[in-house]
C-alpha cells in the first residue's frame, strides 16, 4: 500500500521523482565509493602483505648475508692469523737460511783453503819476457791442475813491465814476483831471501841445468824440470846432465837436443802461437806491407859489458846495402837490453835506408806472429829466434857469421849455425827459393852433433 501511494505521489509530484533519482544516484555513488574504498583497502592490504613478505625475505637475506660476513670476518681473522704465523715461520726460515748461507760461505772458504793446500804447486823461474812466454806455454799445453808461481830474474828490465807481461800471457798465476839479477845470481850473506823460498813445490821449471844445485838449495820441490829461455839454455842442455835423469828439457827446437844429456820435450807450437796472439791484443803491433821484408835482429850484451850500442849494428851494414839493392825492405829490431831508438837515426844502416822496427811489445815473436806472410827472412849474428823461426812461423832464418864478442857467444853460435843456414844462402837465392834453401840445409844436417861439446858434466 505504501509503495502504491509513493508511486502515485511521484507521478502527481515530478520534483519528488527528481529527488528520488538524486537519492538513488547518491546511494550508488556511496556504494561505488564504498566499493572503491574496500578495493583500495584490499589492495593496500595485499601490497602491505606483499611488502611485509618482501621485507621478511630481505631481512632473512640480510641475516644470512650478515652471517656470511661474520663467517668471512672470522675466516679473514683466521687467515690473518695463519699469515702472521707463516710470516713468523718464513722469518725464522730466512734466519736459518741466512745462518746456513753464512755457514756455507765459511765452508767454501775452508774448502778453498783445503783444496789450495792439497792442490800441487809449481814454480817457474824466468829470465825475462821470452822465458815467461815459454812458462805460460808449458803451463797451457800440459792441462794439469797446479797453482803456478812465477819468479822473474831481472836484467836491466822493468819489474812492472815483466809482471804485466806475465799476466797478459796467463791470467791464472797464483803469484808473480821479481828479483834483481844481483840478488839471484850474485848472492852474498847479506842478500835477501828469495821469493817463494818457503813454499813446498811439486815441480820447479828453470832454464839453466848448470844452476840445478842452486835452485834445489833455495827451493823445495819434488821434481826439477828445465825449459828453453834462449841459446844459453840450449848450450847448457848440451853441456850438462841434470841431477835427475827423469828431468825433461822443454824446447821449441828439440831436434837440436837429440844428442843432449837430458830428455827433450817439445813446446807445443799451437799453444805458443795462441799465447803470442793473446799478447798481441795488448800492444801496438806494426803491420808490414808487401812480401819482401827482411828483419835484422840485433843481439844483447852481458850485464857487465857496456859497449857502444851502435857497434851491434856494424856487422849488418854490408848485408843491408846488398838486400836493399835487391829490392828488399830492411827492418832492424833492437834487443830489449840494448835499445837503439834514440841513436838509430845516426847509424849507417839508417843512412842506407834501413828502418827501425818500433813496437811497444816486449817480444819480437809477437810482431812476427802478426806479419808471417810479409816477412821473407830473419837475419842475425846470433839470436834464439833464428833457431825456431822456420818451424814455428814458416819464415826462413839466416845466420851472419862474424867475430863474436866473447867465448860464450861463440858457443851460442856453434849451436845456432848448425841449425840455420849462412847469410850467403840468402844472398845467392831468389826470394821464392828461400824456403827450399832452408829445408835443404836442414836435410844436410840431420846427423849433426853439437861441436866442441863432447862429454857430459853433471851438475
Amino acid at each position: 500500500m505504501r509503495a502504491t501511494i509513493r508511486a502515485l505521489a511521484t507521478r502527481l509530484l515530478p520534483w519528488r521523482r527528481v529527488a528520488d533519482d538524486m537519492q538513488r544516484i547518491e546511494e550508488r555513488i556511496i556504494q561505488h565509493l564504498d566499493h572503491n574504498d574496500q578495493a583500495l583497502a584490499d589492495g593496500l592490504t595485499q601490497q602491505r602483505a606483499h611488502f611485509d613478505a618482501q621485507t621478511a625475505r630481505v631481512d632473512e637475506s640480510l641475516g644470512k648475508l650478515d652471517q656470511r660476513l661474520t663467517h668471512q670476518d672470522q675466516a679473514l681473522d683466521e687467515l690473518q692469523q695463519r699469515t702472521a704465523s707463516q710470516n713468523d715461520s718464513i722469518g725464522q726460515l730466512e734466519q736459518r737460511l741466512s745462518s746456513q748461507n753464512d755457514s756455507l760461505g765459511k765452508l767454501e772458504q775452508h774448502v778453498s783453503v783445503v783444496l789450495g793446500t792439497l792442490r800441487p804447486k809449481r814454480l817457474f823461474i824466468s829470465t825475462g819476457y821470452f822465458a815467461t812466454t815459454m812458462a805460460a806455454t808449458i803451463s797451457g799445453q800440459q792441462h794439469r791442475q797446479f797453482d803456478d808461481y812465477l819468479l822473474i830474474t831481472l836484467d836491466r828490465q822493468s819489474a812492472a813491465a815483466n809482471r804485466q807481461w806475465a799476466y797478459q800471457l796467463k791470467d791464472e798465476w797464483a803469484s808473480v814476483q821479481t828479483v834483481s839479477h844481483e840478488d839471484y845470481y850474485e848472492r852474498t850473506e847479506a842478500s835477501p831471501e828469495l821469493p817463494f823460498a818457503g813454499i813446498e813445490f811439486e815441480e820447479i821449471y828453470s832454464p839453466f841445468i848448470e844452476m840445478a844445485g842452486f835452485v834445489e838449495q833455495h827451493f823445495a820441490a819434488g821434481r826439477h824440470q828445465f825449459y828453453e829461455e834462449g841459446l844459453t839454455s840450449y848450450l847448457q842442455a848440451l853441456r850438462f846432465a841434470p841431477p835427475d835423469e827423469n828431468s825433461r828439457f822443454f824446447a821449441l827446437a828439440p831436434t837440436a837436443l837429440r844428442q843432449a844429456n837430458v830428455v827433450s820435450a817439445p813446446i807445443d807450437y799451437t799453444v805458443f802461437a795462441q799465447v803470442l796472439r793473446r799478447s798481441a791484443q795488448c800492444y801496438r803491433i806494426p803491420r808490414l806491407s808487401g812480401e819482401r821484408n827482411v828483419i835484422i835482429v840485433t843481439s844483447g850484451a852481458p850485464p857487465n859489458e857496456s859497449a857502444d850500442p851502435l857497434t851491434v849494428l856494424d856487422p849488418y851494414n854490408e848485408l843491408a846495402a846488398t838486400l836493399l839493392s835487391k829490392g828488399y825492405t830492411v827492418w832492424v829490431k833492437d834487443h830489449p837490453r840494448v835499445p837503439l831508438k834514440d841513436i838509430f837515426a845516426t847509424s849507417i844502416l839508417a843512412q842506407l835506408g834501413a828502418q827501425l822496427l818500433e813496437t811497444d811489445a816486449p817480444l819480437l815473436e809477437t810482431v812476427i806472429s802478426c806479419n808471417r806472410a810479409s816477412i821473407a827472412a830473419i837475419v842475425s849474428v846470433y839470436s834464439s829466434i833464428l833457431v825456431h823461426s822456420f818451424w814455428l812461423f814458416g819464415i826462413p832464418a839466416f845466420s851472419l857469421r862474424t867475430e863474436p864478442i866473447g867465448i860464450t857467444q861463440q858457443w851460442w853460435k856453434d849451436v845456432q849455425d848448425a841449425i840455420v843456414p849462412d847469410i850467403a844462402e840468402l844472398m845467392n837465392s831468389a826470394p821464392n827459393d828461400l824456403e827450399r834453401v832452408t829445408r835443404e840445409f836442414h836435410n844436410r844436417n840431420l846427423t849433426w852433433t853439437p861441436p866442441h861439446l863432447t862429454g857430459a858434466e853433471h851438475c
